[in-house]
């Protein structure tokens, strides 16, 4: 995008250019949801019942439908809250919460993941603490906390969404090898927190996919996970010749390692300051759309989950919840 362009115009570009993909996925949710009402029905459900279960499934087909819209619109709103304690009413900004446009809603979800990934992180190497696992003279070998990067080459006949593709498919043929390793070693409560990250490319525009990873384990040789994803990109690059890959691991000592393991999770800005092209960024968004951006162990994040948000009198916050125009936006409005 040329600095001269207004946000607007990028993302009603991009809204074009992904408007095919995004009637595929809203044309998904609808056939899921006439699936489950009319099993519903069959199931003698009533027919609010039957309607009602579907919410989940037209929502989803109605933001697929709708988010261009909805992210240009972030902000608008307010989201009052009204306490059934003391009648405080607590207002809170109505985001979008489409990550892979909106650079406000992908800073404060990834303000959440690293809030959250801090408090499961902290219930994870107090109970290793406590098992001995973190000792330095412990029988097997001391466990500790690492940050793994893995990267891939990239050749320049791959498209963009060819070398996310590859990159995420890799990474599941990676974490099998993994957890063959572990099981050898009879390592049964390991922990890991993979975040996957596209930036902009220094050698063309087709970017950079890669995965950074924190893990609570024993020892790790780099060689074998050299080789482990030396031959989870072979697979995936179907004939293509892996020599050589770059795996970085370290071990990771004090806090501040959710800063650099959760950062911008997919960066649309070039180096420059200006925005990626929206017929680049549009074949980011429907590669990753859909797919997870992040991804944990099994039962990781539930250790991080934080108290129900509640108001200052003690009581929780309820589901009555409504939304309140702007006054400028009211102004706008009423002048129209």
């Amino acid at each position: 995008m040329r600095p001269e362009e207004p946000l607007s115009t990028w993302l009603d570009r991009v809204g074009e250019l992904t408007a095919a993909h995004r009637e595929r996925r809203a044309n998904k949710y609808a056939r899921l949801a006439r699936r489950r009402c009319w099993q519903h029905r069959i199931e003698g459900f009533s027919e609010s019942y039957a309607k009602a279960s579907v919410d989940w499934y037209t929502s989803r087909e109605r933001g697929q439908r709708e988010r261009p819209a909805r992210v240009a619109a972030c902000g608008a709103d307010t989201l009052q809250i009204t306490c059934v304690g003391c009648g405080t009413v607590h207002e809170r900004r109505s985001g979008c919460r489409v990550a892979l446009l909106c650079v406000p809603c992908r800073g404060a979800i990834a303000a959440e993941k690293r809030a959250a990934f801090r408090r499961a992180r902290a219930v994870t190497i107090a109970d290793a603490a406590s098992r001995g696992l973190l000792r330095d003279n412990r029988r097997g070998g001391r466990w500790s906390e690492k940050f793994l990067t893995l990267t891939a080459p990239h050749f320049p006949h791959h498209s963009i969404t060819e070398r996310i593709r590859i990159v995420l498919d890799a990474w599941s043929r990676f974490l099998r090898r993994l957890n063959d390793f572990w099981k050898a070693q009879d390592a049964r409560s390991v922990q890991w927190f993979r975040v996957f990250e596209w930036t902009p490319g220094c050698s063309d525009d087709f970017g950079h996919p890669h995965l950074h990873l924190w893990l609570l384990s024993p020892y790790l040789p780099q060689q074998d996970l050299e080789a482990w994803w030396r031959q989870s990109l072979a697979a995936e690059y179907r004939g293509e010749t892996v020599d050589r890959v770059v795996v970085h691991i370290n071990e990771v000592s004090g806090e501040g390692a959710e800063h650099e393991l959760i950062k911008y999770l997919t960066k649309d800005i070039t180096s420059n300051g200006e925005k990626i092209a929206p017929e680049l960024y549009a074949e980011v968004y429907t590669a990753l759309d859909g797919h997870r951006v992040t991804q944990a162990s099994s039962g990781f994040m539930g250790k991080g989950k934080a108290r129900q948000n509640a108001c200052e009198c003690g009581c929780s916050f309820p589901r009555r919840v409504r939304k309140q125009t702007k006054p400028n936006e009211l102004a706008a409005e009423s002048k129209s």
